[in-house]
């Protein structure tokens, strides 16, 4: 196998796994549109691809047909990246693939890539260099310590002048309103920046305010209790420590990865910082599920990406060996979580609805015992008891009227409804 990298390209995409495989690899960093891959290879793997050198390369070797070639997914899906990069030649961004299989963050980004054309070539791995983010939550946050919420910005936060004015707008507008709200009720909030050279240069941040740019990520994450950020790779980071997030983007571009908080204008900050301090149960749900829809994170992903890599190399050799074209399937790893993915521990019915104390009641017995009892009362309230067997009867009457409903196509229903109705006024 060969792994396509150029110089300065993120290591952490293929390290995680490399080591794994029982095939041989050779990473190649020095490389152009004319490079072939050794007699003894028989996958090509890259996360390089939207270059014109590198979607010259990557068609060719596709129409040579001799090896495979695996286009490994580097972050999310980000509207502006994929429709309005001046730098990019038109369908840059996998239309199509340029690839006999994609390895895919999760299911949102499939049914993206597909909708796009690409049936056939994309596989539910995850992302390897997060899976040592799995199982992480929340700091517990020492008595006195400020709530801490991290604001970041993209590698790149924007691919025209007017996307990195806005970027900009949005930051200064943030930075203005903790000025004016430097505490939520009686929580102090402390406003960690982690911003890119050009940004952070014209917002003019005191140095003590820039200190989270020289440190890890996930350190960073480890200290602080929520995150505001641009559209980024870092909403994936955020959510699986469990940190409640709110994506910032004052262009108003559709989110192929969204956020269960969003600020899009000024306005919104009022609403948005608050509940970032005392996140809703609701809204944590909503951020658990956009997590394991843009990320498959339930179990570990490099796994997924050395069984991908070696069936494909599998399906070479026997190709090579048969004489036969080089074919896949439409899926090469097997679904995950077929039969439905279990709720996610963040879906708790008493934590969702406060205001239900019978929600709260875990006590089998006790709760039998109040059922029963309202059963009880029902039976002596005549008013109650009354209304109860009129809807019984009005049950049993809709179900002999309207059995024969049954497999009768809804708009097909709704006209004998209205005849039945209009016969019945006429009479």
């Amino acid at each position: 196998m060969c792994v396509l990298l150029h110089p300065g390209t993120r290591q952490s995409l293929v390290s995680p796994w490399l080591d794994s495989l029982s095939t041989p690899v050779e990473v190649v960093e020095q490389y152009d549109e004319d490079w072939s891959p050794p007699d003894t290879a028989a996958l090509v793997v890259t996360c390089n691809h939207y270059q014109v050198r590198d979607r010259q390369l990557l068609r060719r070797l596709q129409q040579e047909g001799r090896v495979a070639v695996l286009i490994l997914a580097d972050g999310i899906l980000e509207y502006r990246n994929t429709w309005d990069h001046p730098a990019l030649p038109p369908g840059a961004l996998f239309q199509p693939v340029l690839g006999h299989k994609m390895a895919c963050l999760g299911r949102s980004q499939i049914r993206t890539l597909e909708a796009w054309g690409n049936i056939g070539r994309c596989e539910l791995v995850g992302l390897p260099c997060l899976d040592a983010l799995q199982g992480r939550r929340p700091r517990v946050r020492p008595k006195g310590d400020p709530f801490r919420i991290l604001v970041a910005t993209a590698r790149t936060p924007g691919f025209t002048e007017r996307q990195r004015s806005l970027v900009r707008r949005s930051l200064a507008d943030l930075r203005y309103w903790h000025r004016l709200h430097p505490r939520s009720g009686d929580q102090p909030i402390e406003l960690v920046w982690r911003l890119t050279g050009e940004i952070e240069a014209s917002l003019g941040l005191p140095n003590a305010g820039k200190l989270a740019a020289s440190r890890p990520l996930a350190g960073v994450l480890e200290s602080v209790d929520a995150v505001v950020t641009t559209p980024s790779s870092l909403q994936l980071e955020a959510m699986l420590h469990g940190l409640p997030l709110a994506l910032l983007d004052y262009t108003n571009s559709p989110a192929y990865v969204p956020a269960a908080w969003s600020i899009t204008a000024p306005r919104h900050l009022e609403a948005v910082l608050p509940e970032l301090v005392n996140p809703p149960a609701p809204r944590r749900l909503y951020q658990d599920t956009i997590l394991h829809d843009a990320l498959e994170c339930r179990s570990p992903a490099a796994d997924r990406m050395c069984e991908l890599v070696e069936a494909m190399c599998t399906a070479v050799e026997i190709s090579r060996s048969s004489g036969t074209e080089l074919r896949f399937p439409a899926r090469i790893l097997a679904p995950q979580d077929a039969g439905g993915a279990p709720p996610d521990s963040s879906h708790d019915l008493a934590a969702l609805f406060p205001e239900a104390s019978a929600l709260r009641e875990s006590d089998l017995t006790r709760l039998q015992q109040r059922v029963a009892d309202l059963e009880h009362l029902s039976k002596q309230m005549p008013e109650v008891e009354a209304a109860r067997a009129r809807f019984e009867a009005e049950a049993r009457d809709w179900r002999r009227r309207y059995q024969r409903l049954a497999g009768i196509p809804p708009l097909q229903q709704l006209l004998w409804v209205r005849q039945w109705l209009e016969a019945r006024r006429a009479h």
